[in-house]
């Protein structure tokens, strides 16, 4: 014999205790069910049109009516308020509270049970207390059990018309919880649209602002503030502002509205043209003129004329849209695009829907458009802002790349810059090198040549050797110490003329003062300006000492702020000199040299002299780069 396994006996007895379980479930949730008291809507009453304020006793002048009820000016006895009566039943073991909800009711309506007037339903309705004034409760108290009877007394309406659309009765709970689900549809949802078009158009016009070259952003947020607009009227009984006025701005609201939508898809499709533009814009200009008009005159020609046919022409504009941007999605097959038609096709169901169940006067039909101006309002924002989106996107990663160019491009630039650095370094070195090879072939390699040769040939005493060498040594420091000079300063260039040379004029008897200001870095003193700066005051000094006859030298350095040099004096008591005859002769070529130092420095040269002395006067710019 074979046996079953172990796991096939597990799930049978699982199997086996799940359908107890089940059928304990359901027995329990049928004798709840029992239990529970459904509420009942009543789609009959009986009427009566009488005078009475209170409930009319028995009278076989009750006669059944439907509900929805509606009474207009044709109905009979329309002068005399309508009493409906409506006969439910309340078990015995019921407790707690009940409640009524009506859905519709003009214009008011005086609540009578078993007799008691409990309430009195008045209109017009505030927005505030909007479809829930047609909510009622009952106390246990009021109730027994058996039969009840609800009287409801409508009074006559100012133009002749009353309504009363069905009585749902029951037990306090369901029956709030149907009266929450109807004010939710027909107020919660819509002050929700309302704040979200709001916001929303708010938004996109901004975002308009920040991108003038984005019209959709402010057309669409024409559309979003003008159905905000529609929808306020939706739940909104007493105007904010005097009938008819808000009435035009309503219709205007629904024209514009339906403008900007148009333009707005025509931006969108890519089908726009400055005739279309305009036509739609002339269209909207006519409808708010024309209603204007009908508003502000009191003939009634007019006001047929031009309201019956032409408040239709909303469904004209409507549908241009409609089949514009079904053509796109159709075009271009993108989920936003699609979905996009779908939303503005509900939106035009929705709208006929109501105008038809509005004719038709269905008192029990809950608007169902300001939902699909909420559907559009979704999708069309989150498309724009995918938009708004997608752009920052492209403006991001067009910066990222512009840095990633800018910062290559910069690497690029530092590397030639380095570049660029060494080859200048390099420059300088070979120039350094070679000023220095110059003025020792020039100016020391010469004169020791010059020596040399006349030793050979004797005709230079020991003496005059030992001069040569030490001219040529005085040189050959005066070139050092050029390069030492740092920061291009001219007080540090005179401290160094001044130690090598002090001693030399001391004993030459002639007495020395230097003053030297603050003065800022010379430009002139880069490369071999320095040295040519040291020569000047070398060369003008040794011209005092060989030809003046002078025994005291003022040497002065300062800063003119007003000419932006800097002066270098060097004045002395001598006996001067003809400074026009001197010039160009033999022998004579000191002062050869000192233009041509000042020449070379870029610097403005002038020489007085006179009997009392002579003066020397070198004007060195700040911003002047020495000449080479």
């Amino acid at each position: 014999m074979r046996l079953f396994p172990a796991r096939f006996l597990a799930f049978g007895l699982i199997a086996r205790l799940s359908a107890l379980l089940l059928a304990g479930g359901l027995l329990l949730a049928a004798t709840g069910a029992q239990a529970q008291v459904v509420p009942t809507r009543y789609y009959g009453a009986q009427f009566l049109a009488d005078a009475a304020t209170e409930p009319p006793q028995d009278s076989v002048a009750w006669r059944s009516v439907l509900l929805p009820s509606r009474r207009g000016a044709y109905s009979p006895d329309i002068h005399l308020p309508s009493w409906y009566r409506i006969a439910f039943n309340v078990p015995p073991d019921s407790t707690g509270d009940w409640a009524m909800h009506i859905r519709e009711l003009t214009p008011a309506a005086e609540i009578w049970l078993n007799g008691r007037n409990i309430a009195y339903l008045a209109t017009p309705r505030s927005p505030e207390t909007a479809l829930r004034a047609y909510f009622v409760s009952f106390k246990s108290d009021w109730l027994h059990p058996g039969t009840n009877e609800l009287y409801l007394r409508i009074p006559p309406a100012a133009d002749a018309r009353s309504a009363l659309s069905t009585v749902l009765i029951g037990p306090l709970a369901p029956v709030l919880e149907e009266s929450d689900s109807r004010h939710f549809w027909e107020a919660t949802l819509r002050h929700v649209v309302v704040a979200g078009a709001t916001l929303l158009g708010c938004m996109l016009i901004l975002f308009w602002w920040l991108r003038r070259k984005e019209p959709l952003y402010a057309l669409f947020g024409l559309v979003a503030l003008g159905w905000a607009l529609l929808t306020v009227g939706y739940f909104m009984v007493e105007a904010p502002i005097p009938q008819p006025w808000f009435g035009l701005l309503t219709s205007m609201a629904d024209y514009w509205s339906e403008v900007a939508m148009l333009l707005f898809v025509l931006h969108f499709s890519g089908c726009y043209t400055k005739r279309a533009g305009m036509l739609a814009i002339g269209y909207g200009v006519f409808s708010t003129a024309a209603t204007l008009v009908g508003v502000v005159t009191t003939d009634d020609w007019w006001w047929n004329w031009y309201s019956q046919p032409w408040e239709y022409s909303v469904y004209i504009t409507t549908t241009i849209s409609l089949a514009l941007l079904i053509r796109h999605a159709w075009r271009e097959r993108t989920f936003e695009n699609l979905v996009m038609a779908g939303a503005i096709t509900l939106l035009a169901v929705c709208y006929v829907v109501d105008q038809v169940q509005g004719d038709m006067g269905n008192l029990e039909w809950v608007s169902v458009t300001p939902a699909a101006y909420g559907v559009v309002l979704i999708v069309f924002g989150i498309v724009l802002a995918r938009r708004f989106a997608s752009a920052l996107s492209t403006v991001e990663a067009l910066n990222a790349g512009l840095e990633q160019r800018i910062a290559a491009r910069e690497a690029e630039l530092a590397a030639n810059f380095r570049a660029l650095a060494d080859a200048q370094r390099r420059e300088s070195v070979l120039n350094e090198r070679n000023r220095i090879m110059r003025d020792m072939h020039d100016g020391i390699g010469a004169q020791l040549m010059i020596s040399m040769q006349s030793l050979e040939r004797g005709n230079v005493c020991t003496d005059d050797a030992i001069g040569v060498l030490r001219d040529c040594v005085e040189e050959l420091r005066i070139t050092i110490d050029s390069l030492d000079i740092e920061d291009n300063d001219l007080g540090a260039l005179l401290g160094t003329v001044r130690y090598r040379l002090a001693n030399k004029l001391t004993l030459a008897g002639i007495d020395i003062e230097w003053e030297v200001g603050d003065i800022p870095p010379l430009r002139a003193l880069d490369d071999d300006g320095a040295l040519h700066a040291m020569r000047f005051v070398q060369e003008a000094l040794n011209n005092v000492l060989k030809h003046s006859g002078a025994n005291r030298i003022h040497v002065l350095a300062d800063w003119n702020e007003t000419t932006r040099r800097a002066v270098v004096e060097i004045s002395d008591n001598g006996h001067g000199f003809d400074v026009a005859a001197k010039r160009g002769q033999r022998g004579h070529r000191g002062l050869d040299n000192l233009r041509h130092r000042a020449e070379r420095l870029g610097a403005h040269l002038s020489i007085d002299s006179g009997p009392t002395g002579t003066r020397v006067r070198l004007e060195i710019p700040q911003r002047v780069v020495a000449r080479a």
